[in-house]
C-alpha cells in the first residue's frame, strides 16, 4: 500500500469512527446535572366560577442531547407540596389561597390536594433511587384541580364512606405550586368568580 493510500484509508476510519462516536454517544454518556431540567406547567383556565374544574399541565424537559439520570433528592424547594398517589412521575403539586410569589410561598398553608390519611391500594410501586432522562426528553403529566379535603370522612350517595370531606374552591384568588425532586417551582393563578 502506497503511503497515499494509507492516508486517505486513515482519515477514512478516523471519520467513520468519530461519526459512530456521535451517533452512539446520546444514548451511552450519561450526565447527573439537575440545572439542565426545565420545568414547566401550564394552567387551562384562569378565571373558573365554582365547581368548575381546571386542568393542570406538567411538564421536565431534559436540555441536554444527552442522557441525564438524577437521584431521588427529596430537593423539593417547598415542602409542603403533595405527590399524586400512585404516580411515578417527579412532580409535587400545592394549591394555596391567596396569591403568593417565590419569596413568600414557603410561609403559605397548602389546601389538601389529596384526602388526608388514605391508603391507595394496588399501585403499582417502581422501586427505584434515580430518574433517567433520554436526550432532550420530556416527562409530562396532568392532574385536576376543583377543590380541596379537610380531614374526616364523607358519606357516599348510596351508603358507604370515603376519606376526606371535600370543599370547592371558595370566590378568591389562588395560587398553585407545581415543584420537582430538584428543587426547580413554577407558580400559576387562577381565580375562582
Amino acid at each position: 500500500m502506497k503511503r497515499g493510500e494509507f492516508a486517505f484509508m486513515a482519515v477514512v476510519g478516523a471519520a467513520i469512527a468519530i461519526g459512530l462516536f456521535l451517533v452512539l454517544a446520546p444514548s451511552i454518556i450519561a450526565y447527573h446535572d439537575p440545572s439542565a431540567l426545565s420545568l414547566g406547567a401550564s394552567l387551562n383556565a384562569t378565571v373558573v366560577a365554582p365547581n368548575q374544574t381546571i386542568s393542570l399541565r406538567m411538564t421536565d424537559t431534559n436540555t441536554l442531547y444527552f442522557h441525564d439520570v438524577l437521584a431521588f433528592s427529596s430537593g423539593w424547594r417547598l415542602k409542603n407540596l403533595s405527590v399524586p398517589p400512585c404516580d411515578s412521575s417527579p412532580f409535587g403539586i400545592g394549591v394555596y389561597q391567596g396569591r403568593y410569589t417565590l419569596g413568600n410561598i414557603s410561609s403559605a398553608t397548602s389546601l389538601a390536594y389529596y384526602p388526608q390519611g388514605l391508603a391507595y391500594f394496588g399501585c403499582s410501586i417502581e422501586w427505584t433511587n434515580s430518574f433517567n432522562f433520554g436526550p432532550r426528553q420530556t416527562i409530562n403529566d396532568s392532574a385536576e384541580i376543583h377543590g380541596y379535603f379537610t380531614p374526616g370522612y364523607t358519606t357516599l350517595p348510596g351508603g358507604g364512606e370515603t376519606w376526606g370531606i371535600f370543599h370547592p374552591y371558595k370566590p378568591g384568588t389562588y395560587t398553585v405550586a407545581v415543584g420537582d425532586e430538584w428543587g426547580h417551582v413554577v407558580l400559576l393563578y387562577f381565580r375562582v368568580t
